[in-house]
């Protein structure tokens, strides 16, 4: 298992959920601010397309360092939208790609620089080739498990920086973030 250079970032699948609010966002933090508040202890977060608008994403420009990898899950509903493919571009760096889902054309995305993985997000794609994958962790979280996935990810062709995008409390996220930084990665 060659995993030498290889570099996992842990985030958020969905920073802006119900379980985050309430678990890891100071009570009197406004809503516009999380996303600022988020990135100072966390390098990449993922998004379902519920979660963000066009509108949303000019101001979070503005928040999110040039280093931080946001992935976004994107939908038709999106692609209808005239504002959402610059307010897609204008996040530079940022945007690290999106997933297509539903029915849609990409070229217009891809015409503006922006990276499509189209949906189902592993089909085709061996755990890796893709820059991210999605960890669903349990309510309480297997570190034998996780250190599993963590290896398997960190060993998987693919770019030497990677992003693991956790689904779960903020707790979980922190846990498996610092296993990854015990295990090298």
């Amino acid at each position: 298992m060659r995993t030498e250079g290889v570099r996992v970032d842990v985030g958020a699948w969905d920073w802006q959920s119900p379980a985050w609010g309430e678990e890891y966002y100071p009570e009197d933090l406004p809503q516009e601010w999380r996303a600022a508040y988020y990135t100072n202890e966390f390098r990449c977060a993922g998004l379902p397309a519920a979660a963000w608008s066009a509108v949303q994403l000019r101001a979070w420009r503005e928040d999110l360092p040039e280093h931080f990898a946001l992935w976004l899950e994107c939908g038709p509903a999106q692609l209808a939208d005239p504002e959402v493919v610059p307010a897609l571009a204008a996040l530079g760096s940022r945007l690290s790609g999106i997933w297509l889902g539903g029915r849609g054309d990409p070229a217009a995305l891809r015409a503006s620089g922006i990276r499509v993985i189209e949906a189902p997000w592993d089909a085709g794609r061996r755990l890796g080739e893709a820059a991210v994958g999605l960890y669903r962790a349990d309510t309480e979280l297997d570190l034998r498990a996780a250190r599993e996935v963590l290896e398997a990810f960190a060993a998987a062709p693919g770019p030497q920086c990677r992003q693991l995008l956790v689904t779960g409390a903020p707790a979980q996220l922190s846990r498996l973030r610092e296993l990854g930084e015990l295990l090298g990665f």
